[in-house]
């Protein structure tokens, strides 16, 4: 029963096999070995089943940590400290959308019921000013915000998470802001859901892994909080699961929209808030699907004396603007009223007529530009102030240290994210069963921007040297000590690393490490670390102790070198096995964390298993060898660094990238992970979980260019 406890996830599965094939390796070397041990007091059979012993004492430890981390967490202390992060986060994200600035315009909205199965307590009218009193009279708490494109919908949303965040109470849900576009365990070919596919499960699946990957939850503290009802689903961009302009029934946001209707808790429906494009939701509606027991409220367009209000209260000067509002906002409504009638919009213009010199303090652009005679029509004035934009951004911000950003280079590496992006939606891309996003850019999975197939080959190149190397000093180091039956074990054991390897390197989505170094310092992490320590030494105590009887016996290095072998493997899965995470830690991670970590994590383990076996080798297996302590602790060192830095897959994948997109239409910046950044830090992008996205799909959408997308 334990066994198969451990065994119920995928991760689970995977570690009995590892524990098995290495206990079948270790078993094969030693009965390749055994035949050579001279007969004493140990018989040979005794160490086979001390070897099976060591190998299921192993597995026991996995469990024994699976065990440890699935024991109950703190939920409300775990919640608190997520609200703090999302507070800090959410803070700042609001700040960069309004360029910088944190006066906000307040925006009004109407009630739009639906056909049927409404929300209780919802008013006719509505402002983001008391967004957060409308959402607390809604009965479920299920809100709705739709509107045109730039009309407000994030910013009314950041209003309404940040109003419930400053106001909550310790038995308040958190709420968590999820780009829909990201919902990979419900975004299937198919149009309908499997016969016995639980939408729910689909959903707690998807949150909790944004919960472990954007805030470093453990898996068990993620889940805890989501079965508990401490998680306010805060779901982003309905209308961007997909490229259709009318989603119908067979689209993928009915499908989200089934598994959202069919998300209880209790007796009652499930909080949560939802926004989408007015056109799109109409449409879904029109088919006869929409959000049960929700509230939809529209937002509705600036009205002219709130546009001035916010023109006045980002400027400096308010002099300059003064004929130019007079104008555009005088007594009879004009056609560029209408169209600044938009918080995008009319944060853009903000931005782009208040940049100054850096030198000199000076106004670069005058405001008046904007009611000349030829910055009439929307397409022309969306030109104008996304172009004007992009220049004020690599003005106003510096690069990071070494770099150097012009208007044109940012421009273009912008632009090439931006076809990859319309490709993917434009044509319902795929990878191996995963949907390409049209609206995130992941640094770790952004590799098919490069083509489906040239980073893999390229991933392989960049491996060929240590699959040349390693097999050649393996074979040499053995040839040196054993006989051809030996020989031909060590080039069978290559061949099998290599295809191991090559599997790696050419599969579609590579493996990543997420071990946290950092955590150690906290209190969680000086748990796990006393726990690894401890299992360590049981296991040190079962393999030193029959190595050290072996060899005050008078035993050849047959039976010694099965038992290294051994413990050279139990130490390298267990260190796969426990990896150091915090259960509840709830920081914002960086989309860059990943390819770090997975760096860090590999080379930190391979390092750990070189420090663990290099005393063995240099006071064990050399004296018994009869060989010098340097060329057997040279060739251990190199087998390590070569296993650590192959085990880097999706490190060497972003590498591949980087080395695909060195010129043509698909140029992008050598140290890419700070150009997108400092993009971010500009207000160019934003941050959405472990993605980068747009600042806005106008400015995506215009990036592309009218060749492509209108």
């Amino acid at each position: 029963m334990f066994i198969m406890w451990g065994m119920k996830s995928g991760r689970g599965r995977l570690a009995a096999w590892l524990y098995g094939m290495g206990a079948v390796l270790g078993l094969g070397v030693a009965a390749l070995m055994l035949p050579g041990a001279k007969r004493g007091d140990i018989d040979p059979l005794s160490a086979v089943i001390a070897l099976v012993g060591l190998s299921v004492s192993g597995w026991a430890g996995h469990l024994a940590w699976l065990s440890w981390r699935h024991q109950e967490t703190d939920v409300a202390g775990t919640a608190s400290r997520l609200a703090a992060a999302v507070l800090d986060s959410e803070t700042g994200a609001r700040k960069r959308l309004l360029g910088g600035h944190g006066r906000s315009i307040d925006l009004d909205f109407v009630y739009m019921p639906a056909p049927h199965h409404n929300a209780l307590g919802a008013r006719p009218r509505g402002s983001s000013r008391k967004v957060v009193a409308y959402y607390r009279r809604l009965r479920p708490g299920r809100l709705v915000i739709t509107g045109p494109p730039g009309a407000g919908k994030t910013l009314l949303t950041l209003e309404l998470i940040l109003g419930l965040l400053q106001d909550r109470r310790p038995d308040d849900p958190v709420p968590v802001r999820l780009s829909l576009s990201s919902w990979h365990t419900l975004l299937a070919p198919a149009p309908a859901a499997r016969p016995g596919e639980d939408p729910v499960k689909a959903l707690r699946e998807w949150v909790c892994s944004y919960l472990v990957d954007s805030h470093r939850l453990s898996e068990a503290a993620a889940g805890a909080l989501f079965d508990a009802g401490m998680v306010l689903p805060v779901l982003d961009g309905l209308d961007e699961m997909a490229a259709e302009n009318a989603p119908d029934y067979t689209s993928q946001a009915r499908r989200a929209l089934d598994a959202l209707n069919s998300y209880q808790r209790g007796l009652d429906s499930a909080k949560l808030v939802l926004t989408c494009r007015t056109e799109q939701y109409r449409a879904l509606e029109s088919a006869r699907v929409w959000l049960k027991d929700g509230a939809r409220v529209d937002i509705s367009s600036v009205r002219p004396a709130r546009g001035r209000a916010f023109i006045e209260g980002r400027t400096d000067d308010p002099a300059r603007w003064a004929g130019v509002l007079d104008e555009i906002y005088g007594s009879a409504a004009t056609p560029l009223a209408a169209r600044l009638a938009t918080p995008w919009r009319l944060t853009l213009a903000a931005v782009v007529y208040e940049q100054r010199d850096p030198a000199t303090g000076a106004y670069v652009r005058d405001p008046r530009e904007l009611v000349e005679p030829n910055s009439d029509g929307d397409r022309a004035l969306r030109d104008r102030l996304l172009g004007l934009f992009v220049e004020a951004a690599v003005a106003s911000h510096p690069a990071p240290r070494g770099a150097l950003y012009s208007a044109d280079q940012t421009r273009t590496w912008l632009r090439t994210l931006a076809v990859y992006l319309h490709r993917n939606e434009a044509e319902g891309r795929s990878v191996r069963g995963r949907r390409l996003s049209g609206t995130d850019v992941v640094p770790h999975a952004l590799w098919p921007l490069a083509g489906t197939y040239l980073p893999r080959v390229v991933h392989c190149l960049v491996l060929a040297p240590v699959w040349v190397i390693l097999p050649w000093l393996g074979v040499r180091f053995w040839t040196m000590l054993y006989s051809d039956l030996a020989v031909q074990v060590a080039v069978f054991l290559c061949i099998e690393l290599l295809a191991l390897w090559a599997t790696e390197a050419w599969q579609a989505w590579p493996t990543m490490e997420r071990a946290l170094p950092r955590n150690l310092f906290s209190r969680s992490g000086a748990r796990g670390l006393r726990f690894g320590c401890g299992w360590g030494l049981i296991l040190g105590a079962v393999v030193c102790i029959p190595a050290g009887l072996a060899l005050e016996l008078g035993l050849t290095f047959s039976l010694g070198a099965a038992v290294w072998m051994a413990l050279f493997l139990t130490v390298w899965l267990g260190l796969g096995a426990m990896r150091l995470e915090n259960p509840q830690a709830a920081d914002i991670a960086d989309p860059r964390h990943f390819l770090r970590a997975d760096v860090v994590s590999t080379l930190g383990r391979g390092v750990m298993v070189g420090l663990l076996v290099a005393p063995i080798v240099v006071f064990v297996i050399a004296p018994g060898l009869e060989v010098p302590a340097s060329v057997g602790l040279s060739w251990q060192l190199g087998v390590t660094l070569a296993f650590a830095l192959v085990a880097a897959s999706s490190a060497y994948r972003y590498f591949a990238l980087l080395l695909c997109t060195r010129r043509g239409s698909r140029r992008l910046p050598w140290r890419l992970g700070a150009f997108l950044a400092w993009a971010e830090s500009a207000g160019l992008l934003r941050v959405a979980g472990v993605a980068y996205q747009f600042r806005h799909r106008e400015l995506q959408d215009w990036l592309v260019g009218p060749a492509q997308h209108p």
